[in-house]
């Protein structure tokens, strides 16, 4: 079976999204970067408070500015990260990846054909395949996936499915 497909910059945005979703490093540094703010402000109130000159306004405002800084700091940050990732796609010497892709799956594995390469990966050296409502990403690396929009293999979507459920064992 041979699908080909036109590789966009949401396609690899999609991926990123997801790929942050699910790292447990990301998780880590975001849940650091939400509790410094808050504890910092804490331990200036504590300060004051065992000193006994709590002062009712800056404390209203340290909480404050921690609550928002909670709600709000985690989707900035995922925001900013996927930012930082864009830019680095639309650099001219990483931008070859997107363009036409075409994979042609078989009994022995997947043959990869994009722009800039050409590879082939065994059944046994795909990690995992993970399936969103408009993607799968097929995993070579825990950090690299192959991206394959549903949309645009819509014709071939139930064949490509079922060859992924027959070849790749978990």
């Amino acid at each position: 079976m041979k699908i080909n497909y036109n590789f966009e910059l949401n396609d690899w945005m999609a991926f990123q999204e997801f790929h942050l979703s699910e790292s447990k490093q990301f998780k880590k540094t975001k849940l650091i970067s939400t509790l410094t703010v808050p504890i910092v402000y804490g331990l200036f109130i504590l300060n004051d408070a065992m000193k006994g000159e709590l002062d009712i306004i800056p404390t209203s405002i340290f909480t404050v500015i921690s609550i928002l800084w909670m709600i709000y700091y985690p989707k900035r940050l995922t925001i900013r990260t996927l930012k930082k990732v864009k830019k680095i796609l639309e650099d001219p010497v990483n931008s070859k990846i997107i363009g036409e892709h075409s994979i042609e799956l078989s009994e022995q594995g997947l043959k990869i054909t994009k722009p800039e390469s050409e590879n082939f990966i065994n059944w046994n050296g795909l990690i995992r395949i993970a399936e969103t409502k408009n993607y799968y990403f097929i995993y070579n690396k825990s950090i690299s996936a192959i991206i394959i929009p549903k949309v645009k293999i819509e014709e071939n979507l139930s064949e490509f499915d079922s060859y992924l459920k027959k070849y790749f064992q978990n």
